[in-house]
This record gives structure tokens, C-alpha cells and sequence, in this order.
């Protein structure tokens, strides 16, 4: 369906909203945009169908694994897999991943490629990982803590995932996440790391707590509600409420002296941009810009995406006027 609507400075021609497969958290329904044709939310593990009750179960399940049932070596498990996804153990060539794939060593490494996800469980009991779509996840280490505890340690290299831990019930156990610009860490949060091309992450909280930390010596801990950008070399931003606002403002358009158009334009600081499905770096207001060549048609589609699960995707042209 064709919408006449002129955006920002640009005057840009909305020609068509059209709905993208987003993730969606239960216990913020009541903020989400309301599902139409235009606009659908659905959680990664809805897409590959996987059993919400046991998700429920996770702290049940971790409260009854007794210390001689602990294993001698933990395992990232493979539950579920959606699209291409590429499993490579550590320092060995790259296959497709199937079904039961285990990532326990330094090294092993899971990779998402367009429209692809993936499931992963921590022996079942300990903690979920979802895979976006792009995204590339890579074990630093999984070791036994001197008093019983798992301390683990995960890289997400690129993309987005979603850590789902249970509050731990030994004082010994302890998660880290890093990323290129990064390092988190957390004993019980559910939360999403998205990755930039940059290197530029954005952590997002919707239970719990996790403290951040980038360059320097300055962390912030971001609750329940909140997000926190870190730039490369710099430090985690003051922790910002998470908005759900996935809507597009054009700031300027303009033809350099290739007669290519540049259109800037912005996002809320915490979400993800993709234009024509590939993401694209924003700045720590949530600018970005998108150059298109001479003579082409100057239409462009755009996908906003909320950390809350939101996700909106818009077919954009510029009219001739504007760029001449």
C-alpha cells in the first residue's frame, strides 16, 4: 500500500511501509507498536519454533543440577538453526551446523549468514543464546571455578544476540561477554549486545543488571529498561531508557559534485539500521548516511530495529527536485 508523507528537511516521499521480522520481549508488550500488515513482531524463537515452557524452566532446572552431576567440561549446545548457519571448531575448517553442534573449546565459533539464526544452551540449565541474523560468536573460555561456579566467557565478533541467564545460585559463577569494544559481565540478566561494522555496541537490558566496561577505567551498570552505547576507544555512555521508537527523520539531501545523492538521516541512538539488508554504522546520536550513485533511481529501503524488538522497514525515494 503507497503512503504520501514528506519526512524531515529532505521533503522524502514515503512510498511504502512494509513489516520486518523483529524480536519481540513478553514483558514489554505493552509499550510494542500494535501488529498489523505494515509492522510484525516476532521473536527469533517464535521464527524456529522454539518450547517457551522451557525457557520458564531454566533457573528450575539450574537449582537442581547437584555438584555430581556437574560436567568435567561445559558445552554451548546447538538447539535450534534457521537459514545458513556456519559452525568452525577452533582452528579447523568451517562446515555447515547442524542440530546438536557443540562449542566448548577456545575458539569454536558459531556464524549467522542473511535471514539465518540460531539457538544455543548452555548445558541446558545454565543459559540461552539467540543468534541474529550477520552475527558471528566465538568461545573464549568456559572454566570451573575454584568453588564449584562456571565462570564463562563469549565473544559476540559481530551482529546481535540475545543472552537469556538466570540469576546464578553459586557465588563463584560469573558470565562475560566481550565484543570488539566491550566487555560486560553479569551473574543472572536477560539482555541484548548488538555489534556495529565499526566495532560500535549497544547493550541493551530487559531484566536484571550488567555492568559494562570499554577502553577505559569507567563502567556503568545498565538495569532493567536501559541501553548503553560504547564507541571504539571510548567509554559506555550514561545508561539511556530504551525508547521503541523505530521511526526515520530525514536531516538532508544533497548532490555532490559527482551528481551522487547523499541523504542523512536518523534513528533513535540504541537501534539497529540496515539499508537494502545490510547494517550500517550510526553515530552516538543515531545518524547515519546513505549515498546513492548517479543516475540510479534514488530509492532506497531502510529497516529500523529496536533493541525491544520493534521493527519497521520503509522503501524511501527521493524526488527528482531534491536531488537536482
Amino acid at each position: 500500500m503507497k503512503m504520501n508523507r514528506r519526512l524531515g528537511i529532505g521533503k522524502i516521499l514515503l512510498l511504502m511501509a512494509i513489516g520486518a521480522i523483529g524480536w519481540n520481549y513478553a514483558g514489554w508488550e505493552k509499550n510494542a507498536i500494535a501488529k498489523s500488515a505494515n509492522h510484525l513482531q516476532v521473536d527469533i524463537a517464535d521464527t524456529i519454533d522454539i518450547d517457551r515452557s522451557s525457557l520458564e524452566q531454566l533457573k528450575l532446572h539450574q537449582a537442581l543440577v547437584s555438584q555430581s552431576s556437574r560436567p568435567a567440561k561445559y558445552k554451548l549446545y546447538v538447539r535450534q538453526l534457521v537459514g545458513r548457519v556456519t559452525y568452525q571448531p577452533g582452528g579447523r575448517s568451517r562446515r555447515i551446523a547442524k542440530i546438536g553442534d557443540t562449542l566448548q573449546n577456545v575458539g569454536d565459533r558459531l556464524i549467522t549468514g542473511n535471514q539465518s539464526g540460531a539457538v544455543l544452551r548452555l548445558e541446558e540449565t545454565i543459559a540461552q543464546v539467540e543468534l541474529a541474523a550477520n552475527s558471528e560468536l566465538v568461545i573464549r573460555n568456559f572454566k570451573i571455578a575454584d568453588r564449584g561456579g562456571l565462570v564463562s566467557q563469549i565473544t559476540l565478533r559481530q551482529g546481535r544476540a540475545r543472552f537469556r541467564v538466570p540469576d546464578f545460585l553459586n557465588p563463584s559463577s560469573n558470565m562475560y561477554v566481550s565484543t570488539p569494544t566491550t566487555q560486560i559481565s553479569l551473574r543472572g540478566a536477560d539482555f541484548l549486545v548488538a555489534v556495529d561494522a565499526d566495532g560500535k555496541t549497544t547493550v541493551s537490558v530487559w531484566r536484571g543488571n550488567v555492568i559494562a566496561k570499554g577502553a577505559t577505567a569507567l563502567q556503568q551498570k545498565i538495569t532493567t529498561g536501559f541501553y548503553s552505547l560504547v564507541f571504539p576507544g571510548g567509554a559506555p555512555t550514561p545508561p539511556a531508557a530504551i525508547s521503541n521508537n523505530i521511526g526515520v527523520r530525514i536531516e538532508n539531501v544533497f548532490m555532490d559534485q559527482q551528481r551522487r545523492t547523499h541523504v542523512v538521516a536518523q534513528v533513535a541512538p540504541e537501534n539497529n539500521v540496515f539499508v537494502a539488508s545490510q547494517a550500517v554504522i550510526t553515530d552516538n546520536l543515531g545518524r547515519f548516511r546513505v549515498i546513492l550513485p548517479a543516475n540510479s533511481d534514488r530509492q532506497f529501503m531502510v529497516t529500523v530495529s529496536s533493541p525491544l524488538g520493534s521493527s519497521q522497514t520503509y522503501n524511501l525515494a527521493v524526488p527528482v527536485s531534491l536531488a537536482n
